[in-house]
């Protein structure tokens, strides 16, 4: 399921930023004005993360399936690649040494398939599990003519893990599950155990479990009696756990907008935080390889240096095209589930630049002198500099915090409109040493990012009363907006996939 989530708020009286306020370090911010032209620095630094090769979905989509990929798995020693999402199991022979990927079947045959999180188990089997259907044994022997093995009806399975002929399989509904596998790919309960929350993914180190629980953090379980797991406890994460990957020292675990956290593994049944690695960005996919940490965060795919796992150092970031929901990485080198496609990512080792990131990616002025603030995040390992910049529009005075940032520091960029901007449809453009983004488009426009004229929003800008309406609930019980004055009222938009 895809949420949407708006805030809605409303800034103070005043005209242009505030020359007392204060950044995150409670330092007055000395605004200055933006330097210009918007021209790419004459000479840039090279860029450590380039793309590789990308498959593409035009065989699927040619099918009329809908792909969605959320799952990746490499196995080096079968040369196979796996992909997961809306369109089912998908497989792929794979060239370890240049990356490439050639097609070889997806699973059902029809492409309406549904597998959230997959698990390779012995001899070319592979689970997939899904939350609104099913957990389903695939015969994966022959990789060009998959079929189902076995089929469990219990819908909300997640997480899951292979070991020794046993399949343990988290469930929504707080149960961890340990299957044992039967020849010819059927499974059998053996133990059912509560204690999750709302659990997503797990790694294994020893005869410990490690579970990614967005209610919880991390959930540890104790596997040292096989076919009767016992939950130890939980450890608290900084935000909601998503995913996790270890190294057997250390696991590396995605905290949403937290970031990165890292937990050290010297007392396996109290996992201990050591660092945060504040990536700018919602991190909802972790992996790591050869000592170095990659996340996926909707709009890209970020990697750092895990040498010293305690202190992480951000080496770089790359956009993906579609929405980056998975990582899978092996040596200098990730693949990126980009929703319809799987591009690759290669990292130079030793070179360092800086990586721009903005956000939001489109800002809106919606009353004259009231000001929107555009942060830029530097998630390389360089310094980055801001050399110049311009706006097309010059009703709206930019202002900026200074021109440089250090490696995991922001600079704060300041519009104002002078007048009126309802009408505006502008750009701003800055001029930064990012090599891979020398020259940053940002658009700039006036009211919210859609308002509807035919449903009655007559002009409404961010921050206005909402017009009344009344909607019904998933029990028929009708609600009106005007009966619940003094009351928080959250509106949430929804899709299944």
């Amino acid at each position: 399921m895809t949420l949407l989530l708006a805030v809605l708020a409303c800034s103070g009286d005043g005209v242009g930023p505030d020359p007392t306020s204060t950044g995150d370090t409670g330092v007055p911010i000395s605004w200055q004005a933006l330097p210009g032209p918007c021209e790419a620095p004459a000479t840039l630094p090279t860029d450590p993360l380039t793309a590789g090769p990308r498959w593409e979905d035009d065989v699927i989509q040619s099918d009329d399936a809908l792909v969605e990929l959320v799952e990746l798995e490499a196995h080096e020693d079968l040369g196979l690649f796996l992909a997961a999402g809306q369109t089912g199991l998908l497989s792929y022979d794979w060239n370890v040494a240049t990356g490439e990927l050639t097609w070889l079947s997806f699973f059902p045959e029809n492409g309406h398939g549904r597998y959230e999180r997959i698990e390779v188990l012995d001899d070319g089997w592979v689970a997939g599990a899904s939350r609104a259907w099913h957990l389903e044994i695939i015969d994966l022997r022959d990789p060009s003519s998959p079929q189902t093995a076995w089929l469990i009806a219990e819908s909300g399975y997640t997480g899951m893990h292979h070991r020794d002929g046993l399949l343990y399989a988290a469930n929504q509904s707080g149960d961890l599950v340990t299957l044992e596998m039967q020849p010819g790919g059927s499974t059998q309960e053996r133990d059912r155990v509560s204690g999750l929350g709302s659990p997503w993914e797990m790694v294994r180190v020893g005869d410990r479990l490690y579970v990614a629980d967005q209610t919880l953090g991390v959930v540890v379980v104790d596997i040292s009696s096989a076919q009767a797991p016992t939950v130890v406890g939980a450890v608290e994460t900084a935000s909601g756990a998503l995913d996790l990957e270890t190294d057997g020292a250390f696991l590396y675990v995605a905290v949403g907008a937290a970031g990165i956290q890292v937990f050290d593994l010297a007392d396996p049944d109290q996992p201990a935080s050591v660092a945060l690695v504040e990536t700018g960005s919602p991190v909802v996919s972790v992996s790591q390889a050869d000592g170095l940490l990659w996340g996926a965060d909707h709009e890209g795919v970020l990697v750092a240096d895990i040498a010293d796992p305690t202190a992480p150092v951000l080496l770089g970031f790359e956009d993906a095209v579609y929405y980056a929901l998975h990582v899978e990485a092996h040596g200098d080198r990730a693949w990126v589930a980009d929703w319809y496609d799987i591009p690759s990512f290669d990292l130079a080792r030793g070179v360092e630049s800086p990586a721009v990131r903005p956000s939001p990616s489109r800002v809106f002025l919606t009353r004259a002198d009231e000001p929107a603030t555009l942060t830029l995040y530097n998630g390389g390992a360089a310094d980055l500099v801001l050399s110049g910049g311009a706006i097309d529009d010059d009703r709206v005075e930019v202002l900026i915090s200074g021109t440089s940032a250090a490696p995991g520091e922001t600079l704060l960029v300041s519009l104002v409109a002078g007048a009126d901007g309802s009408d505006l449809d502008a750009t701003l453009c800055l001029a930064t040493n990012d090599p891979g983004t020398p020259l940053l488009e940002v658009p700039v426009g006036g009211g919210s990012w859609n308002t509807d004229l035919s449903a009655g929003g007559g002009g409404l800008q961010i921050g206005d009363p909402a017009p009344d309406f009344a909607l019904e609930d998933l029990d028929g019980t009708s609600w009106r907006l005007s009966e619940q004055l003094g009351h928080p009222v959250v509106l949430i938009y929804f899709a299944t996939w």
